[in-house]
């Protein structure tokens, strides 16, 4: 009793101003009150905060508009907002340096309890960020503002003086509300200081101000922070008397009161009287009562308070009391709240399954900054009851996002031990933030977790996140990452990849040069063309292809694959390469020969086509020798490799020298060694092998002499090569050369001026079965050979040579090997002659050899008549779209745009996009810049041609060639 007649102090300011007590404006006055238990307050806010200012006028919605309604929406959705999204949308006022009055409201009213999962000190701070954002840009701010301020800051707890506050508003020129003088009240009794709250209420009695349930609710409030609950009681009777219903924000107040006590029988008594009122408490209402318990070290009561009814909008309001918990510490109680949300169940293909649930809680634990051992034991206890399988991946990936390191080591070692996978990119995270502070040591650290951990480390981890911050040369830095448990070879590659995405193609091919190890393809091909497109270094491209050869030597698909991939590596370096490619490719195929590299044929074939013109008979000789299959990888000196492949020429050299030293016989080693000699073509040491085998009367096979054979005639030494060809028809009639070996003969015999011994050679040719391999090297010999004849201008042995090969079927006829016939023509400027040559090979084998160049030169010479010919043969051909087409490149090229848009303007011709792209590339590819320019002048507004490849592809070639 006499804590009530305490209260009653306040009677006489409550008793001069309960008679001017407003009923109609309940909401308004209790919204302080009310929109800390209901957020769906918040529904309809942007209408009540756009009419706090006047309309200047009727405008277009911005982005900031839809953020704040997004936000909105998802508040009466979820009872719940991010700080993410308050932070974007401060981010888009700071950039935008514009808000309007009624947005500034908004923002500031949702950094109170509408972000239960941040904790109540980084709301505050958040909010007075987005206040003095505001004051800064100029923002007008009225009292609804400061008293929007004021309920975040009653929402956070957060403490402050009243008293300085009224002085800030009075020193702005702004005068207080009544709201104003209310949330004052609530936060003077949220601290439990009822003095401050007393004079508050006694400047609401001197200016009249009416109070209402909010103000009645807050003492309670106050009281009950005091300990002081039969004062908090007396309220009741005290709300009687000024004419006023309790309602269940205003029990619920009492309860909370009782809640910090621990007095569950004064709580179920408090109810009680509820109940008998009528009065029904909302999912909120409980759940802030289940808070205070908990907040007060009560849990033991919670189990009988989450046996009551749930209503409507329980989950979201459950999810938002859980997240408060764990900011707290009170996990466990949060824990029980969950296990009370009902599961979501879909049915599956095998039937009901139950969806994970939980998440937000594990990472609402993980961003609350709980200790590791009670994050993972909930973890463990959710997998185990099959609430959530992967726990324990939620805690991590939200410890990664938000930079907590120990955590995130912790629970990799749990995941490890559970015999969970543990992949790469866990460790990314880790890696950027260090690499952002260039915090070797750091890196080094992770990398050494890493090995602990078990996880192996990859080239594209240490390429992305690690040798950019080391700040040493390319063995500094595979010494440091060794010293963190990295192996040489991936430590290696992931350097010599970095120097080659610089374009560093000559010291990465050094490095390369000194280490064993296993090369990605991918990023070879990627980055490895386009540094020797930029350096041109040939010497560093041939070494780099040779340890990439070494090193898939030893795979199961072994010769095979090697072949196909350096086959593709090569194709793309010398596709990167700007302008004649001519020269640098012959270089090129020297040097992998004599390294002993091979190519597959369909590699070889692609070369082909992209020199066009450029391809001479020594290119042709190298790709031949490329994709023979006789050339033998030559080892190289790595400082890892302890030994040479098995049966290597230098093991089989080593060997010999070994048996030889001890006086053993050495036969079989010398005669594998000559086949080795005689397909990597050392005519020097093959000589020299044959010589010691001959001394001591060694029968060479059949086989060895068409090697031998063959060897001869590269090194153009005819004489040898016949005498051994005499040997095999002595020792058997009926055994012929194949039909490649000859073609090499007779190509030795041309160049050493024998044509008629080479057409004598060539009648020994029979019809055989061709793989394409073999057809490939085939083709490429006889074209070889065709050529020469072409360029020495002996027309009737060239006739004679191509006659003999179509009627022997040596090979199918194309235009490649057609294409000698037209060139010798043009090489003794016989014009006509060249036409009829050309007409021969449409009319006989429905080829066009040589088309391009037969229609550039009739086009310099202005022959009309002859041109129109030449296009009807190859309409015959290739269709009347694509001979015109062909003619209209040709055009371009010779700089007759002119001619070239009078054929493009024909009526009725159709578009060919494809033509037009390929014709793009190959100039792109070649660097004519001017072909382009002309192709796109040509047709410059017609309508029916897609000009965007011809901008595409003349663009690209500016870049490459730096033009500006």
């Amino acid at each position: 009793m006499s804590s009530l007649l305490r209260s009653c102090k306040f009677v006489r300011f409550l008793a001069g101003i309960t008679r001017n007590i407003s009923y109609g404006n309940g909401k308004q006055d209790n919204f302080d009150w009310a929109v800390h238990h209901n957020p769906n307050v918040y529904r309809g806010l942007a209408i009540r905060a756009l009419a706090t200012q006047q309309v200047i006028s009727i405008r277009q919605e911005n982005t900031l508009d839809k953020s704040l309604r997004k936000i909105d929406q998802e508040a009466r959705r979820a009872g719940r907002i991010s700080k993410r999204e308050l932070d974007e949308i401060l981010d888009e006022i700071k950039q935008s340096r514009s808000a309007t009055s009624s947005q500034s409201l908004m923002v500031i009213r949702f950094c109170g309890s509408m972000v239960p999962e941040e904790h109540p000190e980084v709301r505050t701070k958040l909010v007075q960020n987005i206040w003095n954002t505001l004051e800064s840009l100029g923002v007008p701010m009225d009292i609804s503002h400061y008293n929007a301020l004021l309920r975040v800051y009653w929402e956070n707890g957060h403490q402050f003086s009243p008293t300085e506050f009224l002085k800030q508003l009075e020193k702005k020129g702004i005068e207080p509300n009544r709201v104003t003088y209310q949330r004052l009240v609530a936060q003077h009794c949220q601290q439990g200081e009822m003095d401050g709250a007393a004079r508050i209420l006694q400047i609401m009695r001197e200016k009249q101000m009416p109070i209402n349930e909010t103000v009645f609710n807050a003492l309670i409030t106050g009281h009950s922070q005091n300990g002081d609950m039969e004062s908090a009681r007396g309220i009741l009777a005290l709300m009687k008397q000024a004419g006023l219903e309790a309602t269940a924000d205003t029990f619920t107040a009492l309860l909370c009161g009782h809640a910090k006590q621990g007095d569950i029988e004064a709580i179920r008594a408090v109810m009680a009287d509820a109940e008998s009122q009528n009065i029904e408490f909302m999912n909120k209402d409980i759940l802030e009562v289940v808070f205070s318990l908990a907040q007060a070290g009560h849990q033991e009561h919670v189990d009988e308070m989450l046996g009551f009814k749930k209503s409507a909008g329980f989950v979201q309001d459950c999810i938002n009391t859980i997240l408060r918990l764990v900011n707290i510490g009170q996990e466990d109680v949060g824990r029980k709240l969950l296990n009370v949300i009902p599961l979501h169940v879909r049915q599956g293909p095998e039937g009901p399954e139950t969806l994970p649930s939980g998440t937000f809680f594990v990472r609402q634990l993980v961003k609350a900054g709980r200790p590791t051992e009670k994050i993972i034991s909930i973890c463990e206890e959710m997998q185990k009851s099959g609430a959530n399988p992967r726990a324990l991946y939620v805690a991590l990936e939200t410890s990664l996002n938000e930079g907590n390191d120990s955590v995130s080591f912790e629970l990799m070692q749990k995941l490890k031990e559970a015999g969970e996978p543990l992949r790469q990119h866990y460790f990314w995270p880790l890696f950027l933030r260090r690499q952002k502070d260039n915090n070797v040591k750091g890196l080094c650290e992770v990398l050494v977790a890493m090995q602990k951990l078990e996880v192996p480390i990859r080239g594209d981890t240490l390429r992305e996140y690690v040798l950019n911050s080391i700040k040493a040369d390319s063995l500094g830095k595979i010494n440091l990452l060794r010293s963190c448990g990295v192996s040489v070879g991936t430590a290696a590659v992931s350097v010599i990849i970095n120097l080659l995405e610089e374009g560093n193609l000559e010291e990465a091919a050094n490095l390369a040069g000194q280490v064993k190890a296993q090369y990605p393809f991918e990023n070879m091909k990627r980055f490895l063309g386009r540094a020797f497109g930029q350096s041109k270094n040939t010497e560093s491209l041939i070494k780099m292809l040779q340890c990439i050869a070494a090193s898939k030597k030893d795979s199961e698909d072994g010769d095979s694959r090697s072949n196909g991939l350096i086959g593709e590596l090569l194709v793309d370096s010398i596709n990167n390469l700007q302008g004649s490619k001519g020269e640098t490719t012959l270089k090129v195929l020297k040097g992998l020969v004599d390294c002993g590299l091979s190519i597959n044929v369909a590699s070889a074939e692609k070369l082909q086509e992209m020199l066009g013109s450029e391809l001479t008979a020594e290119i042709s000789e190298a790709l031949g020798q490329l994709t023979s299959g006789n050339l033998e990888l030559q080892p190289l000196q790595l400082s890892d490799l302890n030994s040479t492949a098995k049966l290597s020429i230098s093991s089989l050299e080593q060997m010999y020298e070994t048996l030889s030293a001890r006086n053993q016989p050495t036969k079989i080693i010398r005669k594998n060694l000559l086949i080795r000699y005689c397909r990597s073509g050392n005519l020097e040491k093959a000589e020299n092998i044959k010589k010691s085998l001959d001394a001591e009367n060694f029968v060479h096979s059949v086989g060895c002499l068409a090697l031998m054979i063959e060897l001869y005639a590269n090194h153009g030494n005819i004489e040898e090569a016949l005498s051994l060809k005499k040997i095999i028809a002595e020792r058997d009639p009926d055994i012929k050369l194949d039909n490649l070996k000859l073609i090499r003969l007779a190509t030795a015999q041309i160049k050493a001026g024998r044509p008629e011994d080479a057409l004598a050679t060539l009648k020994d040719t029979c019809e055989t079965e061709l793989d394409s391999q073999t057809a490939f090297k085939l083709r490429g010999a006889c074209w070889e050979m065709l050529n020469l004849l072409a360029e020495q201008k002996d027309e009737q042995n060239l006739n004679a040579a191509l006659d003999c090969i179509i009627s022997n079927k040596i090979v199918p006829i194309n235009n490649v090997l057609l294409g000698p016939l037209v060139k010798i023509k043009l090489l003794q400027d016989d014009i006509p002659g060249a036409l009829e040559q050309f007409q021969w090979c449409c009319e006989q084998h429905r080829a066009t050899p040589w088309k391009s160049e037969l229609t550039r030169r009739l086009i310099d010479n202005e022959d009309a008549a002859s041109l129109q010919k030449l296009t009807d043969l190859s309409t015959q051909v290739h269709g009347e779209v694509n001979s015109l087409y062909d003619l209209v490149f040709a055009f371009v090229e010779c700089g007759r745009i002119r001619q070239a848009r009078r054929i493009l303007e024909t009526p009725g011709l159709r578009a060919r996009t494809f033509r037009m792209e390929t014709a793009c590339e190959r100039y792109c590819e070649s660097g004519k810049s001017s072909s382009l320019e002309g192709l796109l002048e040509a047709t410059k507004e017609l309508h029916h041609v897609d000009r965007s490849n011809i901008f595409l592809n003349l663009l690209k070639l500016y870049c490459k060639f730096h033009f500006h």
